[in-house]
């Protein structure tokens, strides 16, 4: 995070820098939401399989 000094009143404001790898926030909230859906899809069949285990 940047420290930047605003010219109109003289205020810092914080400023996100994107690094140089390409990866932005928009792209790396995708891959957050994507592993989160993988691990709930994968607790979701194991839940599944142990149900249907226990009842048959």
């Amino acid at each position: 995070m940047k420290r930047r000094i605003d010219k109109k009143n003289g205020r810092s404001l914080d400023v996100f820098v994107i690094q140089k790898r390409g990866m932005t926030s928009l792209g790396r909230s995708m891959l957050e939401m994507l592993g989160v859906l993988a691990v709930i899809g994968v607790l979701s069949v194991g839940a599944l399989s142990g149900y249907s285990k226990a009842i048959f």
